[in-house]
């Protein structure tokens, strides 16, 4: 009788690589599924029902990639947090799919050509561009296929370069600025013909008209509803100059929108690859948030100059100001609760200096342009005063 021979250690390393081999093709999968679903929210009309079991459906894939990637639940705790919050109390299911299968298709793809840069991998987002092109018959929904591709490279090439936190994200911003720009170019020539200024221009003062005449009218339904007499506001006045100072502040809100997601997707994708306890040892320098000194000193002299260029004359001016200041706000916030916590640790745990660091966030969390303006202040003088200290702790250092 034949005695079998059995060889538990060649048996491992069979069943690792099946292992490896079927997570790589569930990456593959949830990449090409996440590329397609994007286009389709805004092509095809699924029915309420539908789009609610999809939606959630994609966000549960979601989160099982990235934990797939990572290896176990834990570093991705905040992640899953800040998902499940958006489903619960976004309203709806459909913002926290899109939000998810954008974040979650660029990790993946990052991390597959970290892993592996074979032509398989580089042919993937030709499946998604082929199938939103034949259901939509449109450029557009071939850009939106296509929307977490540059992300994903510049992702991949911030990690493999090692680069600090503001570089990655100032990367991965661009990139997604740059197919916000592209879709809305897409969009005005196919509504006017033509890709001009001009035209544009027309789109934005047309958005701005219907917007302004949808908010009137649920302004006016409100008041009915409630019972209260406004008579003595002019509501379609103040709806009017609401608008125009959002639409003025457009371009910052959309950076700072695109800095916000690549916060995110950084933050999310370093603690999915870099899980292990060696791992995040090396991943320490990618982490460091380091404003420039020159962001410190151009946000200073654009708050002043956005407080001084009031008039008509130099509206214009005072406008490109705001957003300067719009844009550089939130990193100096940061820097300033960072320098805050630094300050109030210095002597040892203290329970004022915690309560301190807590009132600053509540603070920042109530949204007052004031607080958020004076908060990111503070952080500029922090990054002054460091880039002081460090001059003449080493004066030598050009």
């Amino acid at each position: 009788m034949k005695q079998e021979n059995t060889n538990p250690q060649k048996n491992d390393k069979t069943s690792h690589a099946l292992g490896e081999k079927a997570s790589f093709l569930l990456l593959c999968l949830f990449y090409v599924v996440a590329c397609t679903f994007i286009p389709l929210c805004f092509f095809i009309e699924l029915g309420e029902w539908l789009t609610s079991v999809l939606c959630l459906s994609v966000c549960v894939f979601s989160v099982l990639a990235l934990v797939r990637i990572a290896g176990s639940v834990q570093t991705l705790i905040g992640y899953i947090l800040i998902l499940a919050i958006f489903v619960i109390f976004g309203g709806a299911p459909l913002p926290a799919a899109l939000f998810s299968a954008f974040i979650g298709s660029v990790c993946v793809f990052a991390y597959l050509l970290l892993k592996k840069a074979s032509p398989v991998i580089w042919g993937l987002p030709a499946i998604p561009a082929v199938a939103a092109l034949l259901f939509s018959e449109s450029p557009v929904g071939l850009l939106l296929s296509l929307i977490s591709l540059p992300c994903a490279l510049a992702l991949t090439w911030s990690v493999k370069k090692e680069l600090s936190r503001i570089g990655a994200v100032c990367r991965i911003s661009a990139s997604i600025c740059v197919m916000i720009v592209a879709l809305f170019g897409f969009y005005v020539y196919s509504s006017s013909g033509e890709l001009s200024f001009s035209a544009a221009k027309a789109i934005i003062d047309t958005a701005k008209e219907q917007l302004t005449v949808f908010l009137g009218s649920a302004t006016e339904q409100l008041q009915d509803m409630l019972g209260a007499d406004l008579a003595s506001v002019d509501l379609n006045s103040v709806i009017t100059v609401a608008i125009s100072s959002v639409f003025n502040l457009l371009p910052a809100i959309i950076i700072v929108l695109c800095n916000i997601s690549a916060y995110i997707i950084h933050s999310v994708f370093l603690s999915a690859y870099f899980a292990s306890e060696e791992d995040k040892k090396k991943v320490m320098p990618m982490l460091v948030f380091d404003m420039s000194l020159t962001s410190a000193i151009v946000y200073i002299a654009a708050l002043l100059l956005a407080f001084i260029l009031v008039s008509d004359s130099v509206a214009i001016y005072g406008t490109a100001a705001e957003n300067i200041v719009l844009i550089l706000a939130p990193g100096l916030v940061l820097t300033a609760l960072a320098g805050v916590r630094a300050l109030t640790a210095k002597k040892g745990p203290s329970c004022l200096g915690t309560l301190l660091y807590m009132l600053l966030i509540f603070l920042i969390a109530s949204l007052s342009p004031l607080v958020i303006m004076a908060v990111a202040f503070a952080g500029a003088i922090f990054v002054i005063l460091a880039h002081i200290g460090k001059r003449k702790a080493h004066p030598d250092d050009n």
